[in-house]
């Protein structure tokens, strides 16, 4: 894993621990929060993105809660949602079960880009990878976000693979 995360702890408690009044403070994504998220998703995947009604998201939310290998943050800043992503653990079959993690969906509100929200998300998405053993941590990233791209290779991600999408019918 990258050195440059690693300095911000292993613990998404601490990360949050080290936090001011005002300032970021990541945490798991709970009922209540589907209408700031909902405004994420829609920035992130723009005219792709279908809202789901708010009573479906609040489920799901509660369903991600319940599963022990996935973790839905948060963060917030002045008591609004302003970055998540999505924190998925699996057994990795190649190499004896032992899990690998995908961060999915990491989005910072576009007004709050630049102020390190999304370090922190990523560096607490690599902390519960950490308590889980996992030997590595992987995600995709839309070619068409060139920006996203430079962010993750400043925090020491590095380009591995190609990856596809099929798209399957509802």
């Amino acid at each position: 894993m990258s050195r440059r995360l690693a300095r911000y702890g292993l613990t998404m408690r601490k990360l949050s621990a080290a936090a001011k009044p005002n300032s970021l403070r990541i945490r798991r994504a709970r009922p209540g929060d589907e209408r700031e998220l909902d405004g994420l998703y829609a920035q992130l995947h723009g005219k792709d993105y279908a809202s789901p009604e708010t009573a479906k998201m609040r489920r799901a939310i509660r369903a991600v809660e319940r599963q022990r290998d996935q973790t839905l943050l948060v963060a917030v800043k002045d008591g609004r949602i302003v970055g998540s992503n999505h924190v998925l653990i699996f057994r990795h079959l190649a190499r004896g079960l032992r899990p690998a993690a995908i961060v999915e969906n990491v989005i910072v509100d576009a007004n709050c880009r630049g102020a390190r929200i999304g370090e922190q998300l990523m560096a607490a998405a690599v902390a519960i990878a950490r308590r889980h053993n996992c030997y590595k941590v992987a995600l995709t990233s839309n070619r068409k976000r060139r920006d996203a791209h430079r962010f993750y290779q400043r925090l020491g991600w590095r380009w591995t693979h190609f990856g596809y999408t099929l798209a399957l019918p509802e």
